[in-house]
């Protein structure tokens, strides 16, 4: 148990600025993997990589877990740790596994119980499973994870009314704009919450809606369907300036809408307002933007002023669902900790029996009668099993409070003179979410792309205009 180990960043200690540096593609995962594993020796190995989050979710028996991932996360995006280190939270054995099983709820999220994270777990899962990078103990905790959060979901209110990073969005649209019917919102990048964010759109009776996508097939098969208009990602700009409302989630590794871009098209609509809202990580829109006279830009932090509203409703599921938690870690460390003393203590056994067996056979008893071989033979069983009765209640005493690692089974393996347990075959078990649609293709970072910060940024001083002024008054 004590091999499982969280080491990561999110929205809750780390600004997007930190974040946006540290995220890792979809595209990359395949190789971020394989340099976590050869480089620093971690057996087995998970990148969840989301809006608010980047966390490596590891299994291994390899120590200072934490300082290996800071490494590695340093020398992958080729930034100092001083850049990054003091928002790295750590978590390892028990916690980690919590942590693991809360954040596959929604219970860690920024949008409390929001679904969409499980999909985003999953798919993390996948691409692990495929690079075989998963073994069966890190199988087993994501399936335990999936597990639960499906039960939570779907005995709790803690996803009542489907809030998501889409809707919060959408909420926050609503604020600005009093009637969105005379509204035009242009959606960047369609990506994991695109269709949401159209559905909501839609829902709230905008006007009309532009799908900006690279793969121009993808966004014309989804705009037939919401009755929206389809434009390749090369002609962003010349219709940006029909858009009120710009709302941007693409996977791209670097900013898609300049400030020129924005100023172009702000001169075009003579002098009417626009609201861009950032829901990607690295950001799609220079942060620069919000200098400008009549842009109004957000990103993914600053919704969290919806989020806590919306999220009052679901407070008071939060504990119900933290016990559900209590009885998933129980019955996991009571299976995983079964699964590692029971053949160790077998093993025990058989070797005593052998020896008895073997030493009785080359014993002088030729003198004694089958009744008395026979009660020779029953008691040196009994002196073995007594003997034996400490070690093994020790380990099954170890296994009830979560203490069993392969430290100490490979420890009491050794002083017995049993061969080390073997680790279990990987398992063959893959997520079934099929549904997960290729991201866009990011190009790999070149060696040299050493990025010098010798200390974090300071949070952006985002122009926090009042709701009134910016309401639609039109």
């Amino acid at each position: 148990m004590q091999n499982f180990s969280v080491t990561g960043i999110n929205h809750k200690y780390a600004p997007l600025e930190v974040r946006e540096v540290l995220a890792i593609a979809d595209e990359s995962l395949p190789i971020a993997l394989r340099a976590l594993r050869e480089n620093h020796a971690v057996e087995q190995a998970m990148i969840l990589s989301t809006c608010n989050r980047i966390e490596i979710i590891c299994h291994a028996s390899c120590p200072a877990m934490k300082d290996r991932v800071c490494d590695y996360l340093s020398a992958y995006h080729h930034v100092d740790r001083s850049f990054f280190e003091e928002y790295v939270y750590y978590h390892q054995g028990i916690d980690a596994v919590r942590h693991i099983f809360n954040v596959a709820s929604g219970l860690d999220s920024m949008v409390l119980g929001e679904t969409e994270i499980l999909g985003q777990l999953k798919k993390a899962y996948l691409a692990s499973s495929s690079e075989g990078a998963t073994g069966r103990a890190l199988n087993e905790c994501m399936h335990a994870a999936f597990a639960l959060a499906k039960k939570i979901h779907a005995d709790t209110e803690i996803s009542k009314g489907k809030l998501s990073v889409a809707s919060v969005a959408v909420t926050f649209v609503k604020r600005v704009f009093d009637d969105l019917s005379r509204k035009t919102a242009m959606l960047v990048g369609l990506g994991e919450t695109g269709r949401l964010l159209l559905t909501h759109l839609r829902e709230v009776g905008i006007g009309h809606m532009i799908i900006v996508n690279r793969t121009l097939e993808h966004a014309t098969n989804v705009a037939k369907t919401f009755n929206a208009d389809a434009v390749p990602l090369e002609l962003l700009e010349d219709y940006l300036a029909r858009a009120d409302i710009v709302i941007s989630q693409t996977s791209a590794p670097t900013t898609i809408v300049s400030r020129a871009h924005v100023e172009n098209a702000l001169k075009r609509r003579h002098g009417k307002p626009m609201l861009l809202i950032d829901l990607a990580v690295p950001r799609d829109i220079q942060a620069d933007v919000e200098e400008l006279e009549g842009a109004y830009l957000y990103d993914i932090d600053d919704l969290e002023q919806v989020v806590a509203e919306a999220a009052e409703a679901r407070t008071q599921e939060y504990e119900r669902c933290q016990k559900l938690v209590d009885e998933r870690i129980e019955a996991f460390v009571r299976h995983t900790g079964r699964q590692m003393v029971e053949p160790l203590i077998s093993a025990l056994h058989e070797r005593a029996g052998a020896i008895v067996e073997s030493e009785l056979e080359h014993a002088s008893l030729g003198n004694l009668t089958p009744e008395q071989r026979e009660e020779v033979l029953r008691l040196t069983h009994r002196v073995v099993n007594k003997l034996l009765h400490p070690p093994t209640a020790f380990l099954k005493e170890e296994f009830q409070n979560g203490g069993v690692d392969a430290r100490l089974l490979n420890i009491s393996a050794r002083m017995f003179g049993l061969p080390a347990p073997e680790q279990p075959p990987i398992s063959e078990q893959r997520s079934a979410n099929k549904d997960i649609a290729p991201q866009f293709i990011v190009a790999e970072q070149p060696e040299d792309a050493t990025i010098n910060r010798g200390a974090t940024p300071p949070r952006l001083n985002r122009a926090s205009l009042p709701i009134s002024e910016t309401k639609d008054t039109t």
